[in-house]
């Protein structure tokens, strides 16, 4: 999973979700400082609690590449790079 191309659609979801630009930039912040070895936030869990709950690689389904949190189980769907 290319974690530059993920990032896009995680930010989009807390933008969709109604969360405002300080949230979504400190949230890009947060993105900023993992490292390879980190495993990826999720972003709600993130905005609602301040938590780094890991994200998941599921199985690639019709094109997109889906992630789910293993918190709260939101699935994001990233669209697969060509």
């Amino acid at each position: 999973m290319d974690r530059a191309q993920i990032y896009p659609t995680l930010a989009t979801a807390l933008s969709k979700r109604g969360f405002d630009a300080t949230v979504i930039g400190k949230f890009g912040q947060l993105w900023d400082s993992i490292t390879p070895a980190d495993r990826l936030p999720c972003p709600l869990c993130f905005a609602h609690n301040g938590s780094r709950s890991p994200l998941k690689a599921l199985p690639a389904k019709a094109g997109k590449e889906p992630v789910r949190c293993e918190v709260c189980q939101a699935v994001f769907y990233s669209p697969i790079p060509v």
